[in-house]
């Protein structure tokens, strides 16, 4: 064969063949066998072939510059495929038997490119005769218009240096970084690898990191506090709540025994005493699991309790007050004797509706009615002052005070209409309050004092309409239409029957 074709065959035509050999050789590995165990094979037969082509190469009779690039090549891959191996078998072989002692994988990549940098200058230096000097003098321009270019990437490795360095972190960790929180699972020299909770991996640049807080959970101890809050109705202790909280804790897989948990009562709310139980757990990537377990004990525990979990509403509470006594009905009845809605009912009539009567107690600024809710309730004010409240536009003005003997919701209780104002304390005020369903009792037995109280209450509107006429703008009805309107929703609310 020709020289020169021999030549060149030796030179293209087999390190072609060589690199395909060899990646075939790695997809059928990676076909057959786990990943993990690949790729120490592959470069063991690398290897192999790499020493056969050397054997091969020092037989053949080739031009002595190809077989001095052969014996550089076949030196460097060498070198190369040696460290490669050792640190395949580090990660793989050494850690896991040695979790005590672990050197950064970074500062093992960086070593791994320091031997192959230096074994390549000693390479050109022994094989070709090349001046390292020569090659560092006429770089260095280029090295710094490189430098300027590379910047981001640089701030990344240096970054990775001073992070690896430190250790604020390590492979295995669950922490937090801008936001994502997850395992630590990989650090290269330029970034971070870690996967969240969903199973999400987020690369974060190591330049971000060295300038962002990171909460590391797995740093010094191995638990983790969580915190769950829930809301009690006002009518149970304390302490009851608290040892029936720890206890649904308690019993939640997941939630460690010690510490114990502790439960709080952190605030006291409009509708509900609110508490905030804090516990621990050691299965950071079953967090959402736990506290989900955590919550749903809690409230199986307080169903068999039968401890209330309030909804958000808005009750007018007498808690302070009790049926009237003997005592009271004397001051009532000497009450009710001056409201006009009740000039049609006999003594002995008013004597029994007094005993309908609940006191109850309102603190100063506190709201015994709100303007546009429904509302069944009729109040005397029996000592104290309220001012009563309507809305005009986008405003709320204070229109008139109601003191002791005065009354509001009649209108409420006797019509169904919403409240037409708020009714607001102006100092402690203690009131009478009656409830729909009492009233009830006595007009369905004398279902004609209706008529009566229906042109009370015409007669009483029309006076609150002139005082207001100015302010609301609102026209005059005549008494008698209103009157008769009244008295159908008296009608129609007490279910009466019209007279014949």
């Amino acid at each position: 064969m020709n020289p020169f074709i021999e030549n060149i065959i030796l030179s293209v035509a087999f390190p072609l063949l060589l690199i395909f050999l060899l990646l075939f050789t790695k997809k059928l590995l990676n076909r057959f066998i786990p990943f993990a165990r690949t790729r120490l094979l592959y470069h063991i037969f690398s290897l192999s072939a790499g020493f056969f082509s050397f054997l091969l190469l020092r037989r053949l009779r080739v031009h002595p510059y190809i077989k001095q690039t052969g014996y550089a090549i076949f030196s460097f891959l060498l070198i190369a495929l040696i460290t490669r191996c050792l640190i395949i078998w580090y990660k793989e072989s050494y850690i896991p038997a040695h979790q005590e002692i672990q050197i950064p994988f970074l500062l093992i990549d960086i070593i791994r490119w320091l031997i192959l940098l230096a074994v390549l200058f000693i390479i050109l230096r022994a094989f070709f005769n090349i001046s390292l000097t020569g090659i560092f003098a006429t770089s260095a321009v280029a090295t710094a218009v490189i430098g300027f270019a590379l910047q981001d990437i640089l701030k990344n490795f240096f970054a990775g240096i001073t992070l690896n360095m430190e250790i604020p972190f390590k492979r295995g960790d669950w922490i937090e970084i801008g936001g994502s929180i997850g395992e630590v699972v990989g650090m290269s020299w330029r970034a971070t690898k870690i996967k969240t909770i969903e199973g999400n991996f987020v690369i974060v640049p190591n330049a971000n990191i060295a300038q962002e807080n990171i909460v590391n959970y797995s740093a010094h101890q191995k638990t983790l506090a969580r915190y769950v809050n829930v809301g009690v109705h006002y009518r149970f202790p304390p302490k009851l709540v608290k040892d029936i909280i720890k206890e649904a804790v308690l019993s939640t897989e997941g939630v460690l025994k010690k510490p114990e948990p502790v439960t709080r009562l952190i605030t006291f709310k409009d509708f509900s005493v609110e508490y905030q139980c804090k516990f621990w757990i050691r299965d950071y990537p079953n967090l959402y699991n736990i506290e989900d377990a955590v919550k749903s004990k809690i409230w199986y525990f307080f169903k068999e309790n039968e401890i209330e979990i309030p909804f958000p509403i808005r009750t007018i509470y007498t808690h302070k007050g009790v049926k009237t006594g003997k005592k009271e009905i004397g001051a009532i009845v000497s009450l009710l004797e001056q409201v006009q809605i009740f000039a049609p009912l006999t003594k002995q009539e008013i004597a029994k509706l007094a005993r309908q009567f609940i006191l109850g107690y309102f603190a100063r600024g506190e709201k015994l009615i709100h303007e546009g809710e429904e509302g069944s309730t009729f109040f005397i004010i029996k000592e104290g002052k309220v001012s009563v409240n309507v809305t005009i536009g986008d405003r709320v003005k204070k229109v008139k005070f109601l003191g002791a003997s005065d009354f509001f919701g009649e209108m409420s209780l006797l019509t169904g209409e919403k409240r037409s104002a708020t009714i607001i304390a102006e100092e402690e005020t203690e009131v009478l309050i009656l409830d729909r369903e009492d009233f009830a009792l006595i007009l369905k037995k004398k279902p004609a004092i209706a008529d009566g109280i229906s042109k009370i209450l015409a007669l009483r509107k029309a006076e609150l309409g002139e005082k207001t006429k100015i302010i609301k703008s609102q026209k005059d009805a005549k008494k008698k239409t209103e009157a008769r309107s009244i008295l159908k929703k008296i009608r129609n609310v007490f279910e009466l029957k019209k007279r014949k």
